[in-house]
């Protein structure tokens, strides 16, 4: 084996948690808060659906938890590029514990707990900007895609973990115990996230001390993102497909139990598959940590599409859970090159303001993909939705080919 065979083995795997150290504080930290959060989600919206809330309390508390950040989202992610990244890190998950514990120690009923929420909802965003900005800061930049294929294991890989965990401990210790254990988790990420040095974004711009300066960063960020061909090309090709295909999570139990006729635990395994995917396919983008970001994410989007087509397409359900684990490993693609190619190409004190703004276009894209598709299942079949979906993506998928290409050009030029 040559030294540069050995240096490249040294890069696959989890081996980086051994090499990095500070990087491995990070991905523990996030992990295990992205495990809490999960776990109150599913706890509340058990809560919610039994006692008497239904189907639009459920539905409001869903609202709030994935689009209220949306207003602010901006502003948040220029809190990771105004201050020390850590800090922001660190007291974000500390007011996440006392809100959690507020809502453990009031159980308020429908209009506070959605403001509790809310205030939750908004901490986390600012917390994901900040903690996704750091990882270049951790580790070499050849082992970005590595340290994001990681993360995203932490905290999409696990997703799974939250339906079963909350499900199983609210029979434990009731919905107090689930949220008491959510601030637990949020305990032991300051507690590791205190062992990291100061993480400034090493900005040369005067630092904001109000409100308004904050605004004004924020709208800094906006523009930057118009501005730049190689971040414009990752937000909207991300966004026209989120809009395309996550359509998905209406369509999949119409397809499941109207179209294959099959029962609750086949429809239930059918939404697993995706969780799967993902499972699987950022344990394996471990392993092949060299490949480059553009090709991860393009082709990514393009297997996360076909997963959607093929899932239309099966006439077993079989067929259609395989597809749907498809299209989790292309998820998987496309979220590690994509958060590679901005940690790259965005100046480290922008990128936590394009980081929020990232999630800010997915989340809106996401809500106008569930009104398309259940506007679009009361006119034709849910195969059809399935399957159009997955086609539009693929199209969707070679123009963002096209753009992040003449945007690499134009970088290297530039």
């Amino acid at each position: 084996m040559t030294v540069a065979e050995a240096g490249s083995e040294r890069r696959r795997g989890w081996g980086l948690l051994r090499r990095s150290p500070k990087f491995g504080l990070l991905w523990s930290a996030r992990t295990v808060s992205f495990a809490g959060d999960s776990l109150t989600q599913i706890a509340l919206l058990l809560y919610v659906a039994n006692h008497g809330g239904g189907g639009p309390a459920v539905a409001l508390l869903l609202i709030v938890t994935d689009f209220s950040p949306t207003l602010f989202a901006p502003v948040l992610g220029t809190l990771g590029d105004r201050f020390d990244r850590r800090r922001v890190m660190i007291v974000t998950q500390v007011l996440q514990a006392a809100a959690v514990l507020a809502i453990a120690g009031w159980l308020p009923g429908l209009p506070g707990l959605l403001v509790l929420v809310a205030v939750n909802a908004n901490l986390a965003r600012a917390f994901q900007p900040a903690s996704s900005s750091a990882v270049p800061q951790l580790v070499a930049d050849v082992d970005l895609n590595l340290a994001n294929s990681m993360i995203g294991f932490g905290t999409y890989g696990l997703a799974i973990v939250g339906p079963l965990g909350a499900a199983a401990l609210t029979r434990l210790v009731g919905l107090r115990g689930v949220l008491v254990v959510d601030a637990m988790s949020f305990v032991i990420s300051v507690a590791l996230l205190w062992r990291l040095p100061r993480l400034e974004p090493g900005t040369a711009e005067p630092q904001s001390a109000n409100w308004r300066g904050l605004w004004r960063d924020a709208f800094t960020g906006v523009r930057y993102m118009w501005s730049n061909r190689m971040v414009r090309a990752v937000v909207l090709g991300f966004s026209a497909l989120v809009v395309c295909t996550a359509l998905d999570d209406v369509a999949l139990v119409f397809m499941a139990k109207h179209t294959l006729h099959v029962g609750n635990s086949a429809a239930s395994l059918l939404y697993a598959g995706a969780d799967l995917g993902l499972l699987v396919g950022f344990i394996a983008l471990t392993r092949f940590a060299q490949a480059p970001p553009i090709l991860l994410y393009v082709i990514g989007t393009v297997v996360s599409s076909a997963g959607n087509l093929f899932t239309g397409l099966s006439w077993l359900i079989s067929l259609a859970i395989m597809s749907q684990v498809a299209r989790g490993i292309g998820i998987a693609m496309q979220d590690t090159g994509s958060n590679t190619l901005l940690q790259r190409y965005v100046p480290t004190e922008l990128q936590a303001r394009v980081f929020a703004n990232l999630y800010t276009a997915i989340g809106v894209a996401a809500g106008l993909s569930y009104v398309a598709g259940g506007v679009a299942l009361a006119s034709v079949s849910p195969r059809a939705v399935l399957a159009g979906a997955g086609a539009a993506g693929i199209v969707v998928a070679i123009g963002t080919a096209v753009a992040l290409s003449r945007a690499t050009k134009t970088a290297e030029n530039g």
